[in-house]
């Protein structure tokens, strides 16, 4: 079941299939057609209406925001510089926020705990230098998605975050890593659960009754 939308707001849907507007929520204005070539339409739109200058610094949107922000993060700076052993994932993420060198970096994270804990904190410098894909992929998603980045970009520090039960299915590419010279680095989280699932939670079997 998905979140409910907060009331009061316009809904735009851009979706391939004509059928599908309108058919789980009604929405205010339905856009059919391919999502890049809407987006570049939209695009062109907004320019036409704004002029070429845009509304960059006239509306005070970008500082209402990092006023928010700057608030809710001053809530998590005990969480993100905690001293406790052993040491918590949150940690790591501080840290990586505090001293990577962004604008030299990529980063991802793999599916599970590890992309909803990492997505709040970790900000972008650079485009293409972080890639967030929520949960259109599986475990173990992360590590070849960084060898594709090291091949692509062989001069950018190139960086995954990990849980173990991700390792567990896509460990062995590190060879791969390896063998095809894009040395990539990945932070493993042993904190010995499967994504926010209780560690007591019995494994899931398969059609035939084992466990999978």
């Amino acid at each position: 079941m998905a979140s409910p939308y907060p009331g009061g707001k316009v809904i735009i849907h851009n979706v391939e299939s004509i059928e599908d507007i309108n058919k789980d929520f009604p929405v205010d204005v339905g856009l059919p057609g391919d999502a890049k070539l809407t987006l570049e339409a939209m695009i062109d739109e907004v320019k036409v209406q704004t002029g070429a200058s845009g509304r960059k610094g006239t509306t005070g949107v970008q500082s209402e925001i990092a006023t928010m922000r700057d608030a809710w993060m001053g809530e998590w700076v005990d969480i993100l510089e905690t001293n406790e052993k052993p040491i918590s994932h949150y940690r790591v993420i501080g840290e990586l926020e505090r001293v990577l060198d962004k604008d030299n970096s990529i980063v991802t994270h793999d599916a599970g705990a590890p992309r909803d804990t990492i997505m709040p904190f970790y900000t972008a410098s650079v485009p293409h230098s972080y890639i967030g894909w929520g949960k259109t992929t599986h475990l173990g998603y992360g590590i070849p998605l960084m060898i594709g980045a090291k091949l692509a970009r062989p001069d950018k520090f190139c960086l995954n975050f990990m849980g173990d039960g991700a390792f567990g299915m896509s460990g062995l590419d590190i060879e791969t890593a390896v063998r095809a010279g894009a040395p990539i680095t990945t932070i493993v989280l042993n904190n010995g659960g499967m994504a926010t699932y209780p560690v007591d939670t019995p494994p899931p079997t398969s059609c035939s009754g084992r466990p999978r």
